[in-house]
């Protein structure tokens, strides 16, 4: 059990060998981050023949992508009407057709690698905290509706009987979603590459990238890589490696609680729905069952100081409040992990030079597009000319103001929470 993981590290298949990188090595595709963005990237690559080799500080799955709440969302935060208008009928449409893929495709991956993460496409809801955001639920349900997407209105009464709770006024559920075992799924990635001919290697920190000939020079603590091509999957832990990329994203912590094993009986009555749930508050709420049969609730974690005993306690109080059954229960489980927010609430795809590829900025919806975009990036790695990818390939523009951004989003973080709470929410 490695209590960094709280339930998923003590529920998780076991991990894959993956050595320190031995010496200096040519591949390539040099990729920086063994979270789901860099593994999916090394499995197409690999699957097409490409030499690829993965390097991590730590291990597959160490951040974000190991720690996260395992929903699978399709789509993205921006729905595809905006997106239509941000970039045109063309692009935008493109785009908002790959969101909407997403979801499916990643449980068809899961299915055709066996991968064994406790995946289930159970819909996802989206739980309106208060009346008078059903507008906007409405709108958004909507647009999927009018492209045929697999998507139902729900009523206050619908809500109530899926969630076992009356705390939502009313929203809609998402048949393309679902959810997994984060841990696992990282750890599955990982062996899928392998298998395809990948190499994987923790306990490998990037320490320096620079121009070699026509290809990268990857300085690591464990020898050197030159490839040519080099792909920064760091998200949420992204660094110094490629300049002014940092200062693109807004890293925060989200932060998780698991029950104590419930059984069938109380949790028939708690969360009937084997669903996964967020819901419209500012500083939104998401919960679900795990395959144990435990609640486990999350939310916002720190910005500035990290994830303290306050946002657990928070979670905790939410819990109880939408489920007073639990009050008593044990919390056997808390744990936290870190994502990248950006300004434009999308995710952001860079080629800062030639041969060198960045994705990162999940928004919180990491599961289903880091491992879709995967496929994006092997796209490009191979030649795909960058008219020809869904994903639009940005400039690095880093936020205004970038070394305060992390007191600005706690600013926010704090404005949400009295708003919150003038609507009544937990």
């Amino acid at each position: 059990m490695d209590p960094d993981f709280g339930l998923w590290g003590a529920t998780a298949e076991p991990a894959p060998a993956t050595p320190p990188l031995a010496g200096d090595r040519t591949t390539d595709v040099a990729i920086v981050g063994a979270g789901y963005t860099g593994l999916s990237t090394a499995l197409h690559l690999a699957e097409a023949g490409v030499s690829v080799t993965v390097i991590d500080a730590e291990h597959p799955g160490y951040g974000a992508s190991g720690r996260n709440g395992g929903q699978v969302l399709p789509g993205f935060k921006t729905y595809p009407d905006h997106l239509i208008k941000r970039y045109g009928p063309e692009r935008g449409g493109a785009l908002a057709a790959f969101g909407a893929g997403l979801a499916d495709g990643l449980f068809a991956l899961i299915a055709r690698h066996d991968i064994r993460c406790d995946a289930r496409q159970s819909g996802w809801i989206h739980a309106g905290h208060h009346p008078s955001k059903l507008p906007e639920q409405r709108w958004k349900h909507d647009q999927w509706a009018s492209r045929g997407a697999r998507v139902r209105w729900l009523e206050r009464d619908a809500m109530a009987e899926l969630l076992g709770t009356e705390a939502y006024a009313g929203g809609w559920i998402d048949e393309r979603g679902g959810s997994l075992q984060p841990l696992s799924f990282a750890r599955g990635l990982a062996r899928a590459a392998q298998a395809a001919g990948a190499f994987v290697h923790g306990g490998t920190r990037a320490t320096a990238l620079a121009r070699s000939g026509d290809g990268w020079s990857l300085m690591t603590s464990r020898g050197t890589l030159r490839a040519g091509t080099v792909v920064v999957a760091t998200n949420g832990y992204t660094g110094g490696l490629v300049d002014r990329l940092a200062a693109t994203i807004v890293p925060v912590q989200s932060a998780q609680i698991a029950s104590q094993v419930l059984g069938n009986e109380a949790l028939a009555g708690i969360m009937p729905s084997p669903a996964a749930v967020s819901d419209t508050r500012r500083s939104l709420l998401y919960f679900r069952r795990s395959p144990d049969g435990r609640l486990v609730m999350g939310g916002r974690g720190g910005i500035l100081f990290g994830t303290g005993e306050g946002h657990y306690a928070r979670l905790r109080r939410a819990a109880e409040q939408l489920y007073p059954a639990l009050a008593g229960a044990r919390w056997e489980h808390r744990w936290a992990g870190t994502l990248a927010v950006t300004l434009d609430h999308m995710p952001h795809l860079h080629e800062p030079a030639p041969g060198l590829i960045a994705s990162l900025g999940c928004n919180g919806r990491g599961v289903a597009y880091s491992t879709g975009v995967g496929r994006i990036i092997a796209e490009r790695a191979r030649g795909a000319r960058p008219e020809e990818l869904p994903v639009p390939l940005t400039p690095v523009n880093p936020m205004p103001m970038a070394p305060f951004r992390r007191i600005g989003a706690a600013a926010v973080a704090q404005v949400y929470g009295w708003r919150d709470r003038l609507t009544g929410s937990l």
